[in-house]
């Protein structure tokens, strides 16, 4: 599966689970598990991922989270990212 658009903003006190592919000219997300397991999100401009409280986790194992410009990873309690990447 695949999601494409100008701009991605996504929400939610619950779980955020890539599809596949996301890539916009803008991502954010603010939610308590992000979850980009071997998947590839990708930003033109801006990749911003924050945690919805001091509990919330970001995996990646095996993933990439890709901006051409920035890339923020804020506020998370625990970080899996087992042979994931992160590129700005």
């Amino acid at each position: 599966a695949t999601m494409l658009a100008g701009a991605i903003k996504l929400e939610t006190p619950g779980t955020v689970v890539n599809p596949g592919r996301m890539e916009a000219r803008h991502i954010s997300i603010k939610a308590h598990r992000i979850d980009n397991d071997h998947k590839l999100m990708r930003a033109d401009q801006s990749l911003d991922l924050q945690a919805w409280n001091a509990t919330s986790t970001l995996t990646n194992k095996g993933g990439v989270l890709f901006s051409r410009e920035n890339v923020t990873i804020q506020g998370f309690g625990e970080v899996e990212a087992a042979a994931g990447t992160v590129l700005a």
